[in-house]
């Protein structure tokens, strides 16, 4: 959706241009820019799954027992939470 409207404002802009900004006419969306946003979000998406997929597998066998200790926090929660909020703070940039 974002491309569509990125292609639909470049055409936009391209049709009202002025003649005081220069080299309005080389303005375009350069497609290896493109094409490595979508390869990185693909990756990232993958790499999401894959790590909520392998938690919600794991089986916690304290959950029966009645005033037990909390079970520790896996590596794996830890690093998804992380990638989390890393992908949080780089979309408030981009």
């Amino acid at each position: 959706m974002g491309i569509t409207i990125s292609f639909l404002l470049l055409y936009e802009v391209l049709a009202i241009h002025t003649p005081v900004v220069p080299r309005i006419e080389q303005t375009g969306i350069d497609g290896a820019v493109l094409a490595y946003s979508l390869l990185v979000s693909a990756v990232i998406g993958v790499l999401f799954g894959l790590a909520l997929a392998i938690e919600a597998t794991r089986v916690d066998v304290t959950d029966g027992y009645e005033g037990a200790a909390a079970p520790p926090v896996s590596v794996l929660a830890v690093t998804a939470r992380f990638l989390l909020l890393l992908k949080l703070r780089l979309r408030a940039y981009f």
